[in-house]
């Protein structure tokens, strides 16, 4: 992963988009990581992840409601 400051991403901004398609770039204010920016499809990837995980628990709490 990346590290960039937040005073340079904002000069730099196209050049921490172009980054972010390769890996997440975290943005740094005060020594503080504050934001990651990360490309469209790994943004799409970790929500499908985060819903399919969702499904999943949906569906064995179901099952386990309907055998009790």
């Amino acid at each position: 992963m990346k590290y960039v400051l937040a005073t340079e991403a904002k000069q730099r901004f196209a050049e921490v988009l172009q980054s972010a398609q390769r890996e997440p770039v975290t943005l740094r204010s005060y020594n503080r990581d504050i934001a990651v920016v990360l490309s469209l499809k790994d943004w799409q990837r970790l929500k499908g992840t985060n819903l399919q995980e969702r499904t999943e628990r949906t569906a064995l709490f179901s099952q386990r409601a309907v055998k009790a």
